[in-house]
């Protein structure tokens, strides 16, 4: 299957205007703000790449498979993190965030991916 880069140059140049105030927030581009444009992009290509695969494979195959892809490079950062900070917050806080794990982000990518299949890349990823 060829890529189709539309949709990766549609995400990438509609967040271009927040890439504008960058300068003026710190008065110089900080490691973190490449960080940001590198997730904005890596975004931009995910979405236009899950949109494809949503015809193939389906919606709920196509976030199971991004999470099991995504694990082996989070699990570095994550790592670090945990031993330089621990694991210290309120039981709120870890049912807030169970909350959004589970329904915003798992679940809801279901009704969105096959929103896409239904309706099309181009026309609901702008949704």
């Amino acid at each position: 299957m060829a890529f189709n880069c539309s949709g990766v140059n549609l995400g990438i140049s509609s967040n271009l205007p927040s890439l504008a105030k960058i300068p003026a927030c710190a008065g110089q581009i900080q490691e973190a703000d490449l960080l940001l444009l590198g997730a904005m992009g890596t975004a931009a290509i995910s979405y236009a790449e899950g949109g494809c695969l949503v015809q193939i494979l389906g919606g709920w195959q196509v976030i199971c498979w991004a999470l099991v892809m995504a694990f082996p490079i989070l699990l570095i950062p994550v790592t670090y993190t945990v031993f330089q900070y621990g694991l210290v917050a309120s039981p709120t806080a870890w049912l807030g965030f169970s909350y959004v794990s589970i329904f915003s982000q798992f679940l809801a990518f279901f009704a969105w991916y096959y929103g896409m299949s239904i309706g099309g890349v181009a026309r609901v990823s702008q949704i």
